[in-house]
């Protein structure tokens, strides 16, 4: 799946605030190991303005219900810790 319908996907998951298995698996797919190459992980520093629009609430709440369904399946305390493409976006 290309970024931007990966975009779309977690809009959705934020529209909804509800993130099934599959979409889960989509976006994480090397769960329950977190390889860094997840297109969640390129939103950086550098590009994070690129995926400010007028959904951006939407994008955030949808990594925001990923993170936390990856929290409560792996039983981590951290979520994605400071690897969290949210905050480069609200930086931003």
């Amino acid at each position: 799946m290309d970024n931007i319908n990966q975009m779309l996907l977690l809009k959705g998951i934020g529209k909804r605030m509800l993130c099934l298995e599959s979409e889960f698996l989509t976006l994480l797919p090397n769960y329950p190991i977190l390889k860094g190459n997840e297109f969640i992980f390129t939103i950086g520093w550098a590009n994070a303005v690129r995926y400010i629009d007028q959904e951006v609430e939407l994008l955030i709440k949808g990594l925001h219900v990923l993170e936390i369904l990856y929290k409560n399946k792996t039983q981590y305390d951290f979520g994605f810790g400071s690897l969290s493409p949210s905050y480069k976006i609200f930086k931003n």
